[in-house]
């Protein structure tokens, strides 16, 4: 049985509720164990290992938002400001890495591809945040 709080969410939010909950936690994971997604005898795999720590922390923060989205499923709009954060540090991340490396050529295909992702979360939080 839904709550009223899941009754009065928009679908749409129900749908980027979701979308986070399992794209967060699987990219959140593959930082962690990156053999379980077949990333170990990647360049991804090194460039991991060469930025261990930071990797780290990304990973937490993705696993941080998607147990966030699971709790979310029982309050969604009390859980919206989850999603503001996604929206602004997605954001940022896009204007101040992707966009001057893809205006200087020097984009790679794995920055290009995270961009192509991240813009995918952004439009939704556009679109979905009530």
């Amino acid at each position: 049985m839904m709550s009223s709080s899941t009754s009065s969410a928009r679908p749409g939010y129900i749908f980027l509720i979701y979308y986070t909950m399992f794209g967060a936690t699987g990219f959140g994971v593959s930082m962690f164990l990156p053999e379980l997604v077949g990333l170990v005898h990647t360049e991804w795999a090194d460039h991991i290992q060469l930025y261990d720590v930071w990797y780290r922390c990304l990973g937490s923060l993705w696993l941080s938002m998607g147990a966030a989205s699971v709790l979310a499923l029982s309050h969604p709009l009390r859980f919206s400001p989850v999603y503001v954060c996604q929206l602004l540090y997605k954001s940022i991340w896009i204007c101040t890495t992707c966009l001057p490396r893809f205006l200087q050529g020097n984009l790679n295909p794995m920055d290009g591809a995270a961009a192509l992702l991240m813009t995918t979360f952004i439009a939704m939080d556009v679109m979905f945040l009530p």
